[in-house]
């Protein structure tokens, strides 16, 4: 039995550096060039087990919880070609999250003094795969997908081909932005079967400016409000990390009472910012912080997943890379994102 995986067959994802893969959950060692797109580039992956590159989803599925894979074959028509598209073509973005690099933020690639820090893929190498009647959803991320003037051109195309009617847009949006020079987001948005916004938004007031750098939370909840008031499926976006766990009940609370809704997903990269990197000490109050977060999220399955990450804490080792990226950055950028973590008396031996 193959593992069945309707990406394998129907998914591409479309990088910064002209690589592609099946998904955007696959391993990073796991990519191919876009040379091969018309020779069923990802069929190596129908194997009889699972694929190692895999693992986010095997993971997932073994913990209870809802997987990408899943989500793909509930999804998939009898259609051939590609349906469920994801472009990823830039890292242009203004914010220089705490937990993001220089390949999705150009911001950061700066900050490092990279030469060149914009990558870029044109999507017009590849746009015939997009303006395509066997598309059913596109899932635009970045960088920053609504300061991208390709991705506002190509809704533009497809609206013009009449074929926006029959595509559903997902994004992965900072929230920071809902207008492109003269060109309102809702007056384009209108023109396609659905929208689905993923708030990005790991913490609420001035944590969110810390820990999102560049952002400022009244312009993002601002904008998040504006969302409400259209026919737009809207839902928070929150990786959960050592940077962010000890305010997740805050931020539950916050937005369960404007009823929306919440997904917390967890951190894979970097390592030292993972739930596995907190240390012994602080074993018992992120433990704690998991507990107040389950009478609100009412995801056990998740919840008890948090908590293996915690009781394991296989990369304990790198709390101090933790401790020292966190100061480091908040003395290049002028921010006290330590000042509101509990590792202060933990930390100091570190230092």
């Amino acid at each position: 039995m193959n593992w069945n995986c309707a990406a394998i067959d129907h998914g591409i994802t479309f990088h910064e550096n002209g690589q592609i893969a099946p998904c955007c959950l696959i391993s990073s060692t796991y990519s191919k060039n876009i040379s091969e797109i018309d020779n069923n580039p990802f069929a190596d992956l129908k194997t009889s087990t699972p694929p190692l590159v895999c693992k986010v989803c095997v993971d997932a599925e073994n913990n209870n919880i809802p997987s990408y894979r899943q989500g793909f074959n509930q999804r998939k028509s009898d259609h051939p070609g590609f349906q469920f598209v994801d472009i990823r073509n830039t890292n242009l973005c203004n914010f220089k999250c705490r937990t993001c690099g220089p390949q999705n933020s150009n911001l950061w690639a700066k900050e490092l003094g990279e030469t060149i820090p914009i990558r870029h893929f044109p999507l017009s190498n590849y746009k015939q795969y997009i303006v395509n009647q066997s598309v059913q959803s596109i899932y635009y991320t970045g960088g920053e997908p609504l300061i991208n003037s390709e991705h506002w051109d190509l809704l533009e195309e497809l609206t013009v081909a009449g074929m926006s009617k029959n595509i559903t847009l997902n994004y992965n949006s900072n929230m920071s932005v809902l207008k492109f020079k003269d060109k309102n987001i809702f007056d384009v948005w209108k023109n396609f079967k659905s929208v689905q916004i993923m708030a990005s938004i790991d913490a609420i007031g001035e944590k969110f400016d810390h820990i999102r750098s560049g952002g400022k939370w009244d312009v993002a909840n601002e904008n998040i409000r504006a969302l409400k008031n259209h026919n737009i499926t809207l839902a928070i976006g929150t990786t959960v990390s050592i940077l962010n766990l000890w305010f997740l009940e805050e931020l539950l609370m916050f937005f369960n009472d404007q009823n929306i809704s919440v997904e917390l997903s967890d951190l894979h990269y970097p390592p030292y910012f993972s739930l596995s990197a907190i240390p012994d000490e602080l074993k018992n109050l992120a433990l704690s912080c998991v507990n107040k977060i389950e009478k609100i999220y009412h995801n056990k399955n998740k919840c008890d997943y948090m908590r293996l990450q915690i009781n394991n804490n296989s990369k304990q080792h790198l709390f101090k890379d933790a401790v020292m990226k966190t100061l480091s950055l908040d003395k290049i950028r002028g921010e006290k994102l330590f000042d509101f973590l509990p590792f202060r008396d933990h930390a100091l031996p570190l230092i």
